[in-house]
């Protein structure tokens, strides 16, 4: 699945023998690989190499491994991004799964809309009360991506799981499906620049209405 504007493969799925993502981070050699650990399982990089090499139906000794470690995902945020002089963004205020980069996103998005009016209020020429529009206006778009877009696509990416189906060479039906379903969750993944990018605030008290109809707001979708 590509979504990098130039129609280039950049990101590959396998369901068997477990589900696996690997995404290119040279254009080469150089790969990120994401799968989840069964109980019991570790990161180690022998463990890593031996489940990457099967994934690939490759010798372990063709693999390798520049760094190894464990995650788990997350979906929360702060119920006030205000609290007293304390105003935080990014982590402090929402964590999510990975799933689609939008941390990044929604930090930077925090401290688009709270620097300007720190500056304003701290140069006197917006009141103190101009900060508590930050929750009302931030909180809202936060929620958005953590549930609706971070934890759905992880959910819908775990729902897949390893399916013997696909690897029969006489079943081609089962391997369409298959794919079709991964190229699904990848697209509400990796395709959600009108998400990331289509933030309004019509109803904040700061804003003047002039008759603009606020944008459309692209819903989720999730084909199973």
């Amino acid at each position: 699945m590509a979504c990098d504007g130039a129609g280039s493969p950049i990101r590959r799925a396998l369901v068997n023998p477990r589900r696996i993502v690997l995404g290119s981070l040279d254009g080469g050699d150089l790969w990120r690989v994401t799968y989840p650990l069964a109980d019991g399982e570790s990161p180690a990089p022998g463990e890593v190499r031996a489940a990457v090499a099967e994934a690939l139906d490759r010798a372990a000794g063709d693999v390798g491994v520049l760094d190894t470690r464990e995650w788990s995902g997350d979906a929360v945020v702060a119920e006030s991004f205000g609290s007293g002089r304390v105003l935080p963004a990014g982590d402090a205020a929402h964590r999510m799964c990975p799933s689609g980069g939008h941390g990044m996103n929604t930090g930077l998005g925090d401290v688009a809309n709270l620097g300007w009016k720190l500056e304003a209020v701290l140069r006197g020429w917006a009141p103190g009360t101009l900060l508590d529009t930050y929750t009302a206006e931030r909180r809202p778009q936060t929620e958005r991506l953590v549930r609706r877009r971070a934890w759905h696509n992880y959910r819908a990416d775990k729902a897949i799981l390893p399916d013997p189906a696909p690897d029969d060479p006489a079943n081609e039906e089962a391997r369409v499906a298959a794919g079709d379903r991964i190229t699904a969750t990848r697209r509400t993944e990796w395709c959600s620049l009108g998400v990331q990018l289509g933030v309004h605030h019509a109803h904040s008290r700061p804003i003047v209405p002039d008759g603009t109809h606020a944008p459309h707001t692209p819903r989720t979708s999730h084909r199973r």
